[in-house]
């Protein structure tokens, strides 16, 4: 099978400013809040997208309570019986571990590819949540729910996503909804 992968865009090589904006203006409306102007909504642009809706808010003479933004974040984990095949499984996600830096003028996917192969295992595991034990996964996702995150998203590495799927919904999700009440 041919690996596939995929590119995180962040309007460098694309423009996306007219998207942001598009999308900005859609929750405003479904807000009932005017929309902002194209040229003021680029420039409140940075720093993510609660920033972007408490400027684009701000210059409605509106506010929203630091609760009423939902917040999203994806978990990158990996949970088998023993560490050392957790660690390994997230050998092919291994260039996201590369400093920008290293990513610098790397415009071949292949290249990515090559470098991310060349780190040590526990740099290429350094950005997944890597154990054998599910109270420790548990106990770092607790982490994410304690900074106010609402809706979690959790990304295993390996290629069975049927048995991460079983197998996370049957050690990890009843611990994390007996702990926190999610």
């Amino acid at each position: 099978m041919q690996p596939t992968i995929v590119f995180d865009l962040d309007g460098t090589l694309i423009e996306t400013a007219p998207d942001l904006i598009d999308t900005l203006n859609l929750i405003l409306g479904q807000h009932d809040v005017p929309a902002v102007a194209f040229e003021d909504a680029r420039a409140m642009i940075g720093a993510g997208v609660k920033p972007l809706l408490q400027r684009a808010l701000a210059s409605k003479g509106l506010r929203f309570a630091p609760d009423a933004i939902d917040t999203l974040m994806e978990i990158k984990v990996s949970l088998e019986d023993d560490k050392d095949t957790a660690r390994e499984k997230t050998r092919f996600w291994a260039p996201l571990a590369l400093s920008p830096e290293e990513k610098m003028g790397v415009d071949d996917p292949i290249e990515m590819q090559r470098l991310g192969e060349e780190l040590p295992i526990e740099r290429a595991a350094s950005r997944f949540i890597v154990s054998d034990d599910p109270d420790e996964h548990v106990e770092r996702i607790g982490w994410y729910i304690d900074l106010g995150f609402r809706h979690l998203v959790f990304h295993d590495p390996g290629h069975d996503q049927e048995a991460y799927l079983r197998r996370y919904g049957k050690e990890i999700l009843p611990r994390l909804r007996a702990r926190y009440g999610v």
